[in-house]
């Protein structure tokens, strides 16, 4: 299995939502 290193604040991203990331997800899918 391959290890990886993530920064924390990655890690945060995963599981806060931030403001407009539903709005920055539809706009990432419409490409």
């Amino acid at each position: 299995m391959e290890k990886a290193v993530v920064d924390a604040s990655v890690v945060v991203k995963w599981f806060v939502s931030e403001e407009n990331s539903a709005e920055a997800l539809a706009l990432r899918d419409a490409f």
